[in-house]
This record gives C-alpha cells, structure tokens and sequence, in this order.
C-alpha cells in the first residue's frame, strides 16, 4: 500500500542522515512532472551549519526566519524521492492507490472533460498531504526521529509555496514545543 511505502522509505531516508546539527526534516508533498497522478514525497533535512552559512551571504542574505524555515535555503544535497519517477515500485504503488479510491483519470479524460479531472486532482492531492502528514505523525510515535538525532526535531509537511495551513499541518505533526518558532514564520508571511 502507498502510504505504507511513503512511511517506510522516510524511515529508511532518516536512519541515513548523518549530519550532527540536523535541527528539522522536510517532507515536501510534490507531483512528479506536475502530475497529481504521480504524488512524489521527497524527505530532507537542514542543518545549523546551513543557516549560519546562509546569513553570511551578504547583503542578500534574508531574515533569520526565512534561512531558518523557508526551504529554499536549505542544502537540498541529499533528498530523497518517494514516488516519482525514481522510484519505480512507489509509482507503481502511488497510482494504484488513486485508482483504488476511484480518483484515476486518463489524458484523454483531462482533455475532454478538464475540470472534472481537476477535481479529481485536487481529491488526490488532498490524500496524499493526508498520508504525508500521517507519515510524519508516526515518525514521531515510533520514536524514529529520537533514534536518529538523539532528540526530537520538527518534520515539516510542506508544498513548493508555503500556505497558511502548513502552520496547522506542523501543530498536528509533531509535539507544540517543536514548531512554534516555525508556525510562526509560517504566520508572518501572510500577515
């Protein structure tokens, strides 16, 4: 089952980062080729040393926050695809679950009917950010994160463009402690 395979290969990314200042993981829904019947997860993390190196890039160097949170500034040296084209069995895996819940749509559907395959696309979207974040939760409940870094640290559900409701997604994920700081990055950009 996808979720399953989501789980297992961010346990299986995690026990492999190595880094000692590690303070946060990402787990970055996405759609391999833009294709919401392609859900990809890609599990990263940043480091202390990351956003010190970030804040002394200059004059253009951002706010603490943004190096801090934001993921663009984060080393993305080592992320791991879940689902994408890199890996063959979660893409397999990824499109039988959409079509088990009666979401999958053909091209020739998106072509001829284009919003009712949109609708279908953002049903699947809503699921996979669903599993995404149960994968995350239970990163935390079996205690994975602990094993691997000596401590608890955040994991981040997140799109390509930060939304308000990522700030919801880190309060249900992971224990209050962990993310305040983030939420309220996550607050600050729409205010």
């Amino acid at each position: 089952m996808f979720p399953e395979h989501l789980y297992a290969r961010a346990e299986e990314a995690i026990a492999g980062f190595a880094e000692p200042d590690i303070y946060a993981i990402s787990l970055w829904c996405s759609y391999d080729e833009d294709d919401t019947r392609r859900p990809t997860l890609v599990v990263d993390y940043n480091t202390e040393t990351q956003v010190e190196q970030v804040l002394l890039t200059g004059e253009d160097a951002p706010e603490p926050d943004e190096a801090r949170w934001n993921y663009a500034y984060w080393l993305q040296s080592m992320p791991v695809e879940i689902g994408g084209s890199s890996d063959p069995t979660g893409l397999r895996l990824g499109q039988e679950w959409i079509k088990a819940a009666g979401l999958w749509y053909s091209d020739g559907q998106e072509e001829s009917d284009f919003e009712a395959t949109l609708e279908l696309g953002s049903a699947i979207a809503r699921r996979f950010e669903a599993s995404c974040l149960q994968a995350g939760q239970r990163l935390h409940q079996e205690g994975v994160l602990e094993k691997a870094f000596g401590r608890p640290i955040p994991v981040l559900v997140h799109e390509l463009e930060y939304q308000p409701h990522h700030a919801d997604w880190a309060i249900a994920g992971n224990p209050p402690e962990l993310v305040t700081e983030y939420v309220a990055w996550i607050e600050s950009l729409s205010s």
